[in-house]
């Protein structure tokens, strides 16, 4: 298990949801308000893989900032050690010539980028891994020599191995946007062993960039925070939530689902109270969430929803939620996604953070979806 603050933050979450889904004396707020439907666009776009294995390795390391925040990873998370997790370093560039790991990166309308991955399995066994990229929220496939994919898979990744890929990414408009790139271990597992399932759900990452194609200033009108200390009081909710049946008391955790072909089911987001730390500012606004629905590592649905951290977080509470099943019969991994502030740029013009957080994941639901009887 993870042993630092940010894991033992996650796993008192965990426990408090365990309470309320076992306990009938506890009464969570219910939600009512409606979700605001955010159309899916099909990809126009793809993430073109262009090569992998040693000679990226050697390209990404061979920039010395690259080299040495590489490095200051490893020693902060050996193999071996006390944290199990997926140590990733991702890097943009106009051209061929390896960059700089940052979180913001200045682009041209007019080329494609040059994405290179590093990646390195620390945890204690071999695992597979998942890539799934999104651009301002909305998918990008993973074309694969001839081949159209949700994501990019990497099959056992072993103890210690590391992993280089290379990818071009397509032109982008001009503008402020988001590259999402989400890491998902064992994308293909089919486990219902609850341990497990726990396990795996707090190994899912985001890494979320800032691009500034042809732009020297954030856009006027772009939200953002009032102040350093409201981004810092702001990003420090985690949004941690479980995904509940929403007609019972006490909530029942749903393990595996079976539906029909093209319908539209009801469940509930159980969100788990937070507590802001006494060494934070008191935080004075509001939390917007873009929530994805992901079927077999593909963005089927999307809302945007208003939290407001000073009355629904100051307890559990339930957010109702319909998600609607594919249009073809099958097994399918199920999983929601959290992305809380979507839209408010992470760093300045002077590449100074002004905001951060990052995605909070359910465990990830096989669902049997049948034709219709």
């Amino acid at each position: 298990m993870v042993k630092n603050k940010s894991v033992l933050r996650s796993v008192v979450i965990l426990i408090l949801l365990f309470v309320v889904l076992g306990c009938n004396s506890i009464q969570s707020f219910r939600d009512s308000t409606s979700l605001k439907p955010v159309p899916i666009q099909p990809p126009s776009e793809t993430v073109a893989l262009l090569n992998e294995g040693e000679n990226v390795r050697e390209r990404i390391l061979s920039d010395p900032a690259s080299a040495l925040a590489w490095d200051q990873k490893q020693n902060m998370f050996p193999v071996g050690g006390r944290r199990s997790t997926w140590l990733a370093q991702f890097a943009l560039s106009n051209d061929e010539n390896p960059s700089e790991p940052s979180g913001l990166y200045r682009l041209s309308s007019k080329q494609p980028s040059y994405g290179r991955l590093l990646v390195s399995n620390v945890f204690h066994k071999t695992h597979d891994l998942g890539l799934v990229f999104l651009f301002d929220y909305q998918p990008l496939q993973v074309q694969v020599e001839s081949e159209l994919q949700s994501a990019y898979y990497m099959p056992e990744i072993a103890v210690g191995a590391q992993r280089a890929v290379e990818f071009l990414l397509p032109p982008f408009p001009a503008g402020l946007h988001h590259l999402s790139v989400i890491l998902i271990t064992d994308p293909k597992s089919e486990s219902l062993d609850m341990d497990y399932r726990w396990a795996q759900q707090q190994s899912f990452s985001e890494q979320r960039f800032d691009l500034w194609v042809d732009i020297e200033a954030i856009p006027a009108g772009t939200p953002a925070f009032v102040n350093q200390e409201q981004a810092i009081a702001g990003g420090g909710f985690r949004s941690q939530f479980e995904i509940v049946e929403s007609d019972t008391s006490p909530y029942k955790l749903i393990e595996e689902l079976h539906f029909e072909v093209g319908t539209e089911n009801e469940v509930g987001l159980l969100f788990a109270a937070e507590e802001q730390s006494s060494n934070s500012p008191s935080y004075t606004g509001t939390l917007p969430l873009r929530i994805g629905v992901f079927w077999n590592d593909a963005l089927h649905t999307a809302f945007d929803y208003e939290l407001d951290p000073k009355l629904k977080l100051s307890e559990p509470f339930l957010l109702p939620f319909t998600i609607e099943t594919p249009s073809e019969p099958g097994q399918y991994q199920m999983q929601v996604v959290a992305f809380p502030i979507p839209w408010h740029p992470h760093f300045d013009a002077d590449g100074e953070w002004i905001a951060f957080n990052h995605a909070s994941f359910s465990r990830r639901i096989p669902v049997s979806v049948i034709e219709k009887r």
